[in-house]
């Protein structure tokens, strides 16, 4: 074969092997790609010099199951290190939503203990007790089933589904759940006092 035409073929097989490199995970070709083109061009030519075609045919057969594999590899290992990113941002998320306002409430006692524990340590402040517990704990168990995608069927596999609405449930949450909580923690003593009074 003439030195133009092995050129061709070469630069064909080049080509080729780009296009196949489209199946890795774009993070994976940005970091390896141009190192796995330099060797897979310097095989090539190794393998037409020694073996002629059918060599480079071979070379391919042997280029193609070792990528498709290893591409299914990185694809899983890129969707786990994904999964696992998401997972922490989201415990975070859901903690904070939910002992944030229990450690503003720790804060309140801290700085003002005669004020914030009438709520405990008053009959009428029980039930406000119970009410911030229970949103928080609700509001916890919602989010975490959403976020941590707990639970893939119904409204929940719709939820997990599609960004905006899981955004919009995390914000319901929080508004309808959380902020009611922080503001019995705050509110929760002057309430007392004036029930207090009033039966008084």
């Amino acid at each position: 074969m003439r030195p133009s035409q092995t050129r061709w073929v070469l630069l064909l097989a080049e080509g080729a092997y780009r296009a196949l490199l489209l199946v890795y995970p774009a993070d994976h070709r940005w970091e390896y790609g141009p190192l796995m083109v330099q060797s897979f061009r310097d095989r090539c030519r190794d393998v037409r010099r020694q073996k002629g075609n059918w060599g480079l045919v071979r070379l391919w057969w042997r280029v193609l199951k070792d990528t498709l594999v290893t591409a299914v590899v990185e694809h899983l290992d890129e969707l786990e290190e994904r999964s696992r990113r998401m997972t922490k941002r989201q415990q975070t998320l859901v903690a904070v939503c939910a002992l944030g306002p229990l450690v503003l409430w720790i804060g309140l006692l801290i700085i003002n203990p005669a004020f914030t524990s009438r709520v405990l340590i008053n009959p009428l402040g029980w039930p406000i007790v119970m009410a911030v517990f229970l949103l928080l704990s609700l509001g916890y168990i919602l989010q975490r089933g959403v976020l941590a995608h707990s639970s893939q069927t119904g409204l929940t596999h719709l939820l997990v589904r599609r960004p905006a609405l899981r955004a919009a449930f995390l914000v319901g949450t929080i508004v309808l759940l959380v902020l009611p909580a922080v503001a019995l923690i705050i509110f929760g003593p002057a309430i007392v006092t004036l029930l207090t009074m009033m039966g008084q």
